[in-house]
């Protein structure tokens, strides 16, 4: 009998008697072949190379004949279906790390996630074959992986591989030194990951960096959720973002999460992926080059109000006048600077209001406005434009972020 025929066999007598409930309906499965196809079809892309012999590898341990190879097959058709292993990278591997599929110690091997307990950082493949790797307990030196030697503890009648004690996975930890894998993460013993494995930080993997499309790499670049300094420290794109909800302290992660792609409505820089966020339509916008850069290709490509001058020969972002500083009424674009915010286009001093809180949209705020001034101030001095031009979103963003604002904002936390 083929072994596909084997495969549908087993899996028609589990629905025969309900051991394995709807599980067709929840994966669209004909038989083993289908979960081994979408097995495989998920562990092509967490590895960037694919994973060796994926196909033969499966079908290989499930077409095990003998009636603990019955019940492990169906145990293990059950946990495909109930840890939905065809559905991310985590869930793959462990339901790789499981009987039947999986090989046993000694046995012939091309890579270590062939091996049963792998997962837990207890097997390995070296020299083709699944063994035993540093701490594990063993009963002779044909246990352990190459060069290890089956010792007895100092003291106790247990022998370890290299005849040492060490934290298995999950162990407490405070470095790698007390860890059976040299690896501790997050104060517990783990299981590092070679070139071209699925990763979600670099200290996922052993000595490389977890690189674009979250695998292991020995390109350095910050993978999402890596801390980060600028765009350019991320892979694949993803902008660096400060993710500390507007502390004082930024907690700058390469991110697309918690921030505002291109288009979204924004009230401040901080709230955009980018870190743009375009003042006159309060939209996210790519990042722009300031008044002085040069590369730009049209006006869209520099900060508002500076237009691109010369594109045709490398193009410069400039601002003929000014409608932000100024130092002299010339620099402004009204003609008009205001010496003491040093911002152009201010109303008059008579013409600014007390009619509205800092945390409320309105006309531009005076300095003196009794209970809140300490909180105007501290907004204006970050921002001219709020006693200037106009208390926008912005103002009410800034606001929120100054101690002297606490009391003035406190209906608005």
């Amino acid at each position: 009998m083929k072994g596909g025929g084997l495969l549908r066999r087993a899996v028609a007598a589990l629905l025969a008697v309900g051991a394995v409930a709807s599980c067709t309906s929840i994966l669209k499965l004909d038989g083993y072949e289908d979960a081994v196809d979408q097995l495989c079809r998920e562990l092509a892309t967490c590895y960037k190379d694919g994973f060796v012999d994926c196909k033969s590898h499966l079908q290989a341990g499930l077409e095990k004949t003998g009636a603990q190879s019955d019940e492990q097959r169906a145990a293990w058709l059950q946990t495909f279906v109930d840890s939905k292993c065809a559905t991310g990278c985590k869930e793959a591997l462990d339901c790789l790390d499981d009987q039947p599929v999986c090989l046993g110690n000694g046995a012939a091997c091309t890579q270590r996630e062939e091996c049963c307990g792998f997962r837990k950082g207890t097997a390995d493949c070296q020299g083709k074959q699944c063994c035993e790797p540093q701490g594990n307990d063993c009963t002779s030196d044909a246990d352990c992986c190459s060069g290890l030697k089956c010792n007895q503890l100092d003291g106790e009648t247990r022998k370890t591989c290299g005849g040492v004690s060490c934290g298995a996975v999950g162990a407490s930890c405070d470095d790698g030194s007390g860890c059976c894998t040299g690896y501790c993460k997050a104060n517990s013993c783990a299981l590092c990951q070679a070139k071209g494995a699925p990763c979600e930080s670099s200290e996922d993997c052993c000595g490389l960096f977890c690189g674009a499309s979250q695998r292991c790499s020995t390109t350095e670049c910050a993978a999402k959720g890596d801390a980060c300094s600028s765009d350019a420290d991320c892979c694949g794109g993803l902008p660096c973002h400060d993710v500390s909800g507007g502390s004082s302290t930024p907690d700058l992660r390469c991110t697309t999460d918690g921030c505002a792609t291109q288009d979204a409505d924004c009230a401040s820089d901080a709230e955009c992926c980018s870190g743009a966020c375009n003042r006159s339509t309060a939209k996210c916008v790519a990042s722009c080059k300031a008044s002085g850069d040069t590369g730009c290709a049209s006006d869209d490509d520099c900060c508002y109000p500076a237009t691109c001058q010369n594109p045709e020969s490398g193009g410069v972002c400039k601002t003929q006048c000014s409608t932000g500083t100024c130092a002299k009424d010339g620099d402004c674009c009204s003609g008009k600077c205001n010496p003491d915010l040093a911002q152009c286009d201010c109303v008059a001093e008579a013409d600014r209001v007390c009619d509205h809180t800092p945390c409320d949209p309105g006309g531009p705020m005076q300095m003196d406005c009794q209970s809140v001034s300490a909180c105007v101030v501290a907004v204006c001095k970050a921002d001219p434009f709020c006693c200037c031009q106009t208390w926008d979103s912005f103002c009410i963003t800034t606001a929120l972020a100054q101690p002297e604002c606490a009391d003035a904002c406190a209906d608005a936390n």
